[in-house]
């Protein structure tokens, strides 16, 4: 290894004087001696009981991902340049905990979930309210989004259908693996994890944005995989022999998503979305079924009429062929009934898009598929209090 020259405003056409290579003048500023790079020095110093840095930046780091925010705000600046701690004996207790306990994160972090602090309620009193706004003292617990992946996750544990396995290989986004094993690659990130504010992975991010957003709802509300979800999670619920009515359903998928039970209005609510949804799929497939008769009496009338001209003319034609030497009432009658049947086509497709294939024959499970979505969409789902 070798001293390096000093760069004045990153010219590498102008090197300056050489800088011996060190640890930080304020902790030591003995230059390194080593013949080789010195990194094992720095390593050694890193982590040297008189320097405070390392394991305060650690704790802080921990604080943050467990509270949502950090004792001092910005994780990437523990500096002058960022804001000072809120709680900095706190964050000295933390870093000495972790140094005295073999630097374990496991540790330090089951400290801190154990604590009082990480118990309170996200409900704040009138008088925290004035006095700390910005709940700068943690008086009360942080609403927070859930990360992109926890909310991946979520949605895949709800359904029932999360594979639990650890280890293996990467997977792509639209697996059923949990998202600690999806597969992130720069120019092709899952989608389901974008919308969610999950980080480029070109640069290094220590504290995510949240953003609350309309795209993130009509990604929930439109996406095919989300209703697919929703659906595998109905026929889980409908096939458990277990519950026996409606409510108990209700029930189940509420304290398996939130965690809780549904209150009295929710229930009521849920009911009337339930029964409009089962009403609604109902009646398109009631009108599905009647598109196909239609569809069905017009292709036996333009066949019909093909296979009378056929028989009249007893020569061998295309289909083509066959229509031009029609009867100008013939070709009429054909023309009317491929057109509506054109008309047809379309309004059937749109009714079996916006209804879905296996949801349509099936209202009982269309409208607990339903309410799987809204129990998706519910705000409650994706926050943390």
């Amino acid at each position: 290894g070798r001293d390096q020259p000093l760069l004045a405003r990153g010219d590498h056409k102008n090197p300056g004087e050489s800088v011996p290579r060190g640890f930080l003048s304020v902790i030591d500023a003995t230059p390194y001696q080593s013949m080789n790079s010195g990194r094992l020095q720095l390593a050694d110093d890193l982590l040297r009981p008189d320097n405070p840095l390392t394991r305060r930046v650690i704790a802080n780091r921990i604080w943050h991902h467990v509270f949502g925010r950090g004792l001092a705000a910005t994780p990437d600046n523990l500096g002058h340049l960022g804001p000072t701690p809120t709680h900095p004996a706190l964050l000295d207790e933390l870093a000495r905990y972790l140094e005295t306990n073999s630097w374990s994160l496991k540790t330090l972090i089951r400290h801190i979930v154990t604590s009082r602090t990480w118990r309170l309620d996200s409900q704040a009193n009138s008088e925290a309210s004035v006095a700390d706004p910005e709940n700068r003292l943690l008086s009360h617990a942080f609403v927070r989004r859930l990360e992109a992946e926890s909310v991946r996750d979520s949605l895949l544990a709800a359904s029932g259908s999360l594979d639990r396995q650890m280890f293996g290989s990467m997977q792509p986004g639209g697996g059923e693996r949990r998202s600690v094993y999806v597969r992130v690659a720069r120019n092709a990130i899952d989608p389901l994890l974008r919308a969610f504010d999950f980080p480029e992975p070109a640069s290094s991010v220590g504290c995510r944005d949240v953003t609350n957003v309309p795209a993130q709802s009509l990604y929930l509300l439109n996406d095919k995989r989300i209703t697919d979800l929703a659906r595998m999670w109905a026929e889980k619920v409908l096939a458990d022999g277990s519950l026996a009515t409606d409510d108990d359903r209700l029930q189940r998928m509420f304290v398996s998503a939130l965690g809780r039970s549904a209150s009295p209005d929710e229930l009521s609510r849920t009911r009337q979305l339930l029964m409009s949804t089962q009403q609604d799929t109902a009646d398109s497939a009631s009108r599905l079924a009647s598109i196909r008769a239609e569809q069905a009496a017009l292709t036996s009338t333009v066949a019909e009429v093909l296979d009378a001209a056929r028989a009249r003319l007893s020569v061998a034609m295309t289909e083509e062929q066959l229509f031009e030497s029609l009867e100008p009432s013939e070709r009429q009658r054909v023309v009317a009934a491929r057109t509506q049947l054109e008309k047809l086509q379309a309004l059937a497709a749109s009714l079996v898009e916006q209804t879905g294939e296996k949801a349509i024959s099936d209202p009982s499970l269309a409208g607990w598929t339903e309410v799987g979505r809204a129990i998706f969409l519910l705000k409650e789902f994706i926050y943390l209090r």
